[in-house]
């Protein structure tokens, strides 16, 4: 709390493109890391929407995690995420399917609910059960 108060006369980004560079830089560390053993990384298109399956060694075959990484849908990326959806996928058994929705301001609401309601259509598609999706977006966005 106190360091919030402390920057609280700190000057706010002046652009959305200096708000994904300092997450960015946050998040720098974790991008170095490497994937859990056993966890593959393959490119993807979900109904249309880009992104990729991260798929744990025995991995079920009859369900799915629609992973939304954070950044309140106008920043971060499967990149930015790539180590934590990693871990999910080899702590749970099941692949992850992380997209990379359009984001805002570029591509305004509803852009990126769209995607994520396309992905989760194509998952149904598939034959996965809607019981047998998880939906985890980590910041509740």
């Amino acid at each position: 709390v106190a360091s919030m108060k402390q920057q609280q006369g700190a000057a706010a980004p002046a652009s959305i493109d200096e708000m994904r560079a300092g997450l960015d830089a946050l998040v720098g560390y974790f991008r170095a890391l490497d994937l859990p053993e056993g966890v593959e990384q393959t490119q993807a298109l979900a109904s249309g929407v880009p992104g990729f399956w991260f798929t744990p060694r025995a991995a079920r075959a009859d369900g799915a995690i629609l992973y939304l990484h954070g950044g309140g849908y106008v920043m971060g990326s499967v990149a930015t995420h790539r180590s934590l959806i990693g871990r999910i996928a080899s702590a749970s058994g099941v692949r992850c399917l992380a997209l990379e929705y359009r984001l805002a301001p570029e591509h305004p609401f509803p852009a990126a609910i769209e995607d994520a309601c396309a992905a989760n259509r194509g998952l149904l598609a598939q034959g996965i059960a809607p019981a047998a999706v998880a939906i985890l977006d980590p910041e509740g966005d």
